[in-house]
């Protein structure tokens, strides 16, 4: 298994009225490949390191009741979105979102999510072109890890585990504050 792959994500909560966010991907080949093996030659700086960079903003509609729904808009890159989100007891502590948005998003995007204990749910989505699943640790009131198995049906087509965590697993840190 090697390295070929690096993503970064981090979000930032204010409250439950906004998200600020970066992903950062740092896949550029010749600064990753020599970054890891050590060996930096004298052109690689943080340019050739970093091959993509998305801003991610996003606000809840404030006035509506949240034992109704909770709509937000945002952006993410070059995509602009809309949820709804709704929490449904009968469920057992479930959520389920349905959204529509531009580019990668392709229209449509759902996902349901199920707490399994105070600290932790599973989560299954559609993302506009493939299926995900994945689960969140919540580590105090502030902190939110997610991991993820993105892109279910390109799984089968991956001929090693290093091609699956290069391509397909994703980890991310959410600080709520």
């Amino acid at each position: 298994m090697s390295l070929h792959k690096l993503n970064f994500k981090f979000n930032y909560g204010i409250r439950n009225v906004g998200e600020v966010g970066a992903l950062v991907n740092l896949s550029g080949k010749e600064g990753l490949a020599s970054a890891a093996s050590g060996i930096t030659p004298p052109t690689t700086d943080l340019f050739t390191i970093v091959e993509e960079t998305k801003i991610n903003l996003k606000a809840a509609v404030p006035f509506i009741d949240e034992n109704i729904c909770r709509l937000a808009f945002g952006i993410e890159g070059d995509a602009v979105y809309a949820t709804a989100n709704r929490h449904f007891m009968f469920f057992s502590g479930g959520d389920v979102v349905l959204g529509t948005g531009t580019r990668r998003f392709n229209y449509f995007f759902a996902s349901v999510s199920k707490s399994i204990d105070k600290n932790s749910a599973i989560i299954a989505e559609y993302d506009g072109g493939d299926y995900n699943l994945g689960g969140r640790i919540i580590l105090g009131q502030a902190i939110k890890i997610d991991i993820l198995l993105r892109g279910i049906k390109s799984v089968s087509g991956q001929k090693n585990l290093g091609g699956i965590i290069d391509t397909n697993f994703v980890f991310g840190i959410t600080y709520v504050d």
